[in-house]
């Protein structure tokens, strides 16, 4: 297993469900750390290269871009790394409390995607 390559998607720790969280690639790519001493090559979030990708297949500029998520470490660490509008929903795993505790802040943030959608709609109304 020397030598080859090891990649996974994200860091995420627990992946929210409707009967609570469970362990998400982060927590296994962590007991693949503890047990082999290595480290993957994330290639999704916080990575900004799927943000990249994306705006050159759509032909898009980083200022006309947004990501939207609801975990500081990683979707609004692409969109700080792509350089683009972050948007925090606090529906998912981020609380306030550790919001409030961040040195670095999205661009916005919102109580839930309803919230977002209902302040897109109100602005795209106007004028």
């Amino acid at each position: 297993m020397q030598g080859l390559p090891y990649i996974a998607t994200n860091p995420d720790l627990v992946c929210p469900t409707e009967n609570g969280p469970i362990p998400d690639c982060g927590s296994i790519a962590r007991l693949l750390h503890a047990s082999t001493g290595r480290e993957p090559r994330y290639i999704g979030k916080p990575n900004p290269e799927m943000v990249e990708m994306a705006l050159k297949i759509l032909n898009m500029q980083p200022q006309y871009t947004a990501m939207v998520g609801d975990r500081l470490y990683t979707d609004m660490e692409m969109a700080y790394r792509a350089g683009v509008t972050s948007i925090l929903v606090l529906s998912g795993e981020t609380t306030p409390e550790q919001l409030n505790k961040v040195e670095r802040k999205p661009d916005f943030t919102f109580s839930s995607v309803k919230e977002l959608h209902f302040a897109i709609k109100q602005q795209t109304s106007v004028g």
